[in-house]
């Protein structure tokens, strides 16, 4: 079944635009023909049970899923226009533009200052002042207060939360448009994981950010869409609000109500 949901995306262009898409591992579909739309500047949640598809469809976006072997991808994903899955499509820009934070912290061996570099680097897009863009990515990331003053040592002397906004900054530095953050605070303590999500409400001033979370609280606080997924369907998007509060769908309701595990 494809369904497209109609989000009121404010006279702006949408962020992405996801049209029929289907993931398969191997011959188990994981994603089955999902189509959205994500308007630019929100956070948008995808929720759900376990193995219901949400990171397929996270990792989808930005062609992270080229990496998995077996891995299959159908449908569209349209980024400023263009099919992120077009021949001649290079999939090292797209994850530029399309930026991820995984679910567990992955700090580069090497400095604080290091990590945020690495992608600068790689890509030359500093402008000549490396030094200055990564102060304003370790700000954007709500970390240069903390940092400031040890920017040369080890990243993995850092707090678990700490080390999740690095993973932030590190992805804000080469410039992304859309940010991905899959289940980013599921290993974090309380205080830590609400740094992450102020963070998040914060960055939607200049970024899209789209969200994997098992936490009904936490998409209830920060998103401004919620998709809920089920057996790899979309089976409801919309508002946050009126997902959770007016259903269209049983199953909806039935999950977020807790009836539904």
């Amino acid at each position: 079944m494809s369904t497209t949901y109609g989000i009121d995306t404010g006279g702006m262009l949408p962020a992405l635009e996801v049209r029929s898409l289907s993931v398969h591992y191997g011959s188990r579909p994981a994603v089955r023909e999902i189509s959205l739309v994500v308007p630019s500047h929100r956070i948008v949640a995808l929720v759900g049970p376990s193995g219901c598809g949400k990171s397929a469809l996270l990792r989808s976006l930005n062609r992270m899923n080229d990496l998995t072997a077996g891995a299959r991808i159908t449908g569209e994903v349209l980024f400023q226009g263009r099919n992120i899955y077009d021949p001649g499509v290079d999939p090292a820009q797209v994850r530029q533009l399309i930026g991820m934070v995984f679910q567990k912290a992955n700090p580069f061996p090497g400095s604080i200052f290091e990590n945020v570099a690495f992608g600068l680097r790689v890509t030359g897009s500093h402008g000549g002042d490396l030094s200055r863009v990564v102060e304003e990515s370790l700000r954007k990331a709500a970390l240069w207060d903390e940092v400031s003053d040890r920017l040369f040592e080890s990243a993995g002397g850092l707090s678990a939360g700490q080390q999740q906004r690095l993973c932030v900054a590190r992805a804000l530095a080469v410039g992304p448009r859309i940010l991905l953050m899959d289940e980013p605070t599921s290993d974090l303590d309380p205080g830590a994981a609400l740094r992450i999500e102020e963070l998040a409400i914060r960055l939607k001033d200049h970024y899209t950010v789209i969200i994997v979370t098992h936490n009904m609280q936490q998409a209830a606080r920060v998103s401004d869409f919620t998709a809920f997924l089920q057996d790899g369907e979309l089976v409801e998007y919309g508002p946050t609000d009126a997902v959770f509060t007016k259903p269209r769908e049983e199953r909806t309701e039935s999950y977020v109500t807790g009836r539904l595990g």
